[in-house]
């Protein structure tokens, strides 16, 4: 009989162990990862291989890519760069060990030193499918009431870990404050929705730069999704760079619209104020490239606001008919820049980021 009891006794603490572990699981599945919330262009490998960790873009593909697919391009991985920063730590974290249980079943993971600040992440479930995440930050050696938030978000879980439909917001100014290396400003609020590993994402972007000392702060939608197996993508975003095909080095402000097929290529149109842009008037630019991101034509126009049939060229280069089909067309951006609808053949509907920090 006592062989029997020690035999239930351990069926009992293995069952209670991988209770355990999947009760953790549970959490450590409802944190965000990178792959979930950054925006591509040309699909994740290639977007990831272009940019280093400050999101600050190396050569491309070739040397000289075209000019559209540059600014994008770059524009996403300033993006993308710091909303990395953000969830770094959030995956380091949750890989260092099981979270602490916490009342109001929560768990809290970490403290952790990471470059020049402690992080520590707090999840808290508050259903089934649904949980809330704070991560917190304060300078290294500093006491606990030195804790600041600088992202959180929620998530209703779908059908993969880390996928789902929720928010997210990342408070750069204040990391900033704790962590001095930190070069950028500014603050990032995304709702974002997965459908299986497809995904829909909505950032607002207000006073963000990557860089205070060199890149100037936008505050802007930057919209997109990519589809899958195709990975096809869609982006919209904002930018202030200079047109090489404007008179002076004086910086426009760009509101481009840029798709990407597979084995096609891609295309990008934009509209520009600001700058060498008159009063009244608007850059209207638009280019294609190949799969190997060779451009084969280019074109940027001078209209009037609110017209952009009656323009006056400005420089071209290729011929139109080099447009592959399904880029052939041009799609000009909205020239509200804090315009959120989504773009066409979004897999999800419905995805609305934040106007604020989301309550952890």
């Amino acid at each position: 009989m006592r062989h029997v009891q020690t035999l239930l006794w351990g069926a009992l603490l293995v069952f209670a162990a991988g209770c355990g572990r999947q009760n953790d699981d549970a959490f450590a599945e409802a944190a965000p990862d990178i792959e979930g919330l950054t925006l591509e262009l040309s699909g994740a490998a290639a977007e990831q291989a272009l940019m280093s960790e400050d999101g600050v873009q190396r050569q491309g593909l070739h040397e000289n890519p075209p000019e559209l697919l540059k600014h994008t391009r770059q524009a996403v991985a300033w993006l993308n760069g710091h909303v990395r920063k953000a969830v770094e730590p959030i995956v380091e974290l949750i890989a260092s060990g099981a979270g602490k249980v916490a009342p109001g079943d929560s768990r809290i993971y970490g403290p952790k030193d990471r470059g020049n600040a402690t992080y520590r992440l707090t999840i808290k479930r508050l259903s089934v499918e649904r949980f809330n995440w704070k991560l917190e930050a304060k300078p290294l050696g500093s006491g606990d009431e030195a804790y600041k938030a600088v992202a959180a978000g929620t998530l209703v879980k779908g059908a993969l870990p880390h996928r789902g439909r929720g928010t997210i917001g990342i408070d750069v100014d204040t990391l900033k404050s704790i962590d001095s290396s930190i070069k950028g400003a500014g603050k990032l609020f995304c709702g974002f929705a997965h459908v299986g590993d497809t995904k829909t994402l909505v950032y607002l972007l207000k006073g963000f730069t990557p860089d205070v000392s060199a890149v100037d702060p936008v505050s802007a939608a930057f919209v997109g999704h990519r589809l899958m197996p195709s990975k096809a993508t869609r982006v919209r975003l904002a930018a202030k760079v200079n047109l090489g095909d404007s008179p002076t080095a004086a910086k426009e402000f760009i509101r481009a619209r840029a798709r990407y097929i597979p084995g096609v290529g891609g295309r990008a149109d934009a509209l520009a104020t600001e700058g060498d842009v008159p009063a009244g008037k608007v850059y209207f630019g638009s280019a294609c490239w190949d799969a190997q991101e060779h451009e084969g034509f280019a074109i940027l126009r001078l209209c009037n606001k609110g017209d952009l049939v009656n323009c006056t060229v400005v420089a071209t280069r290729g011929d139109l008919s080099n447009c592959k089909p399904g880029v052939e067309s041009a799609e000009a951006p909205p020239e509200d820049e804090l315009d959120t609808t989504l773009e066409q053949g979004a897999p999800a509907d419905g995805v609305v980021a934040p106007s604020g920090m989301p309550e952890p």
